[in-house]
């Protein structure tokens, strides 16, 4: 079976601290364009979105800064809860 992949509502400022975790993703984040937009993830990468979030968000002094990381964690672990129900199979 493959990877299950989620469509994520992300806003510009959102796009542009993902794509500083993880700068492989910089294409696909379209941070051209100003407005929302819906990314697909794979279910690999929205955990290591996650897991990289968590591990800024530690290390960062400014609450602004936190909020902003915790406001994307809480997005990418809705997704991931998302993406495990897809990928299970139904009982």
């Amino acid at each position: 079976m493959s990877e299950a992949t989620i469509k994520v509502k992300l806003s510009l400022s959102q796009r542009k601290v993902i794509c500083r975790l993880m700068p492989t993703l910089y294409l696909r984040l379209m941070l051209i364009t100003p407005s929302p937009r819906v990314i697909m993830f794979a279910l690999r990468e929205l955990v290591a979105i996650h897991r990289r979030a968590g591990e800024a968000k530690d290390q960062i002094e400014s609450c602004m800064h936190r909020k902003s990381l915790a406001r994307i964690m809480d997005i990418v672990g809705e997704a991931i809860e998302k993406a495990k129900a897809i990928d299970s199979p139904s009982a």
